[in-house]
């Protein structure tokens, strides 16, 4: 029946998607070495693939801080549930629904890379693409380059630097265009520099 085929295509996925979050787990659990030579575990599940910050994204900020009700109104927009929104950070063993099928994961698992900047093909036509199409990433192809000359920490230290609050230290979205803390506008660096792109996005005047 069609119900039955839907039911094992499912099925299919959760398995491919369990297979892959444990090539992850087990690239991670490796050590290898990054250009700054040392492989932060904790940090390295919040360091997208693609050069994404997860710890500025509002999915991953609501998840951390358990907020049901921005859950829900984030699964509204993507026409699924809170609890498939959930997510721990690109390379946790809690992924959102609309990144578990990430090509950029699956592709630098398979090539056994750390992020797209180490790959020969790099920037590929498929980054390319995905990187015009959302204000938050504006910055992707900066955020690799930066990564690649001065390795994950220092990385890091740029991405909170980026995505905090002027006033509270608040890291926060790219969407979010006042602090979610204490209410300063601009809600971080990011949007200053992008605030035009990000307002047309979310419709506001």
């Amino acid at each position: 029946s069609e119900r039955s085929r839907a039911e094992r295509a499912a099925r299919r996925r959760r398995e491919s998607d369990s297979g892959l979050h444990r090539q992850i787990q087990r690239k991670i659990a490796s050590h290898r070495k990054l250009p700054d030579g040392e492989i932060m575990m904790d940090e390295m599940k919040t360091s997208a693939y693609c050069g994404l910050f997860c710890d500025a994204c509002a999915v991953f900020i609501a998840s951390k801080k358990h907020d049901m009700d921005a859950l829900n109104m984030i699964a509204m927009k993507m026409g699924t549930t809170a609890e498939e929104m959930v997510c721990h950070g690109c390379r946790s063993d809690r992924v959102s629904l609309h990144c578990r099928a990430c090509e950029f994961k699956r592709c630098a698992s398979d090539k056994q890379i750390d992020f797209c900047y180490q790959c020969q093909e790099y920037p590929c036509a498929k980054l390319k693409e995905f990187q015009v199409k959302m204000p938050h990433r504006a910055e992707l192809f900066e955020s690799l380059d930066y990564l690649k000359a001065h390795g994950l920490a220092q990385w890091r230290e740029k991405m909170k630097e980026d995505y905090a609050c002027h006033a509270c230290q608040t890291i926060n979205s790219a969407y979010y265009i006042t602090c979610k803390n204490c209410g300063h506008m601009p809600g971080n660096g990011f949007v200053e520099r992008h605030l035009e792109k990000i307002k047309k996005h979310l419709q506001i005047p």
